[in-house]
């Protein structure tokens, strides 16, 4: 089994949402990774948030490809990728609220399938913190 996280052989098993509060779904996480999602200074929602949204890596590319590369509008995205403007509304909403280097680390390997050299860690960077403002 592979940490869901990092890759590297995952030991753990950790509840996305917590089985205090009803969750049974769980993602396999290796020592090092279970102790960062257990740190005091990281938010459970916020870890939620990041688990949840690397589930739709495709989708989420794909959005921020359109969205935020591409300009083009909601409607157009959710007509393509078959999904209604308000569920993509909110993708954009989640990716925002990311911490720019999380939100890179979830998109950044689908989209140098598409063109390697056009990606870099800063430039993506640079156009997530400028929709942020």
């Amino acid at each position: 089994m592979k940490c869901y996280n990092c890759n590297a052989s995952a030991k753990h098993l950790h509840h996305v949402v917590p089985k205090s509060k009803g969750g049974t779904e769980t993602v396999p996480l290796c020592i090092e990774c279970h102790s960062k999602v257990h740190d005091t200074n990281m938010s459970s929602s916020y870890l939620t948030r990041l688990a949840l949204l690397k589930r739709k890596t495709e989708y989420i590319a794909y959005i921020f490809w359109n969205f935020f590369i591409l300009n083009n509008s909601i409607k157009s995205i959710s007509k393509d990728c078959e999904k209604s403007e308000q569920w993509v509304k909110n993708q954009i909403k989640k990716m925002l609220y990311l911490n720019p280097d999380d939100l890179i680390d979830v998109i950044n390997p689908i989209l140098k399938t598409n063109d390697a050299e056009f990606f870099n860690r800063h430039y993506l960077k640079t156009i997530i913190i400028q929709n942020q403002l």
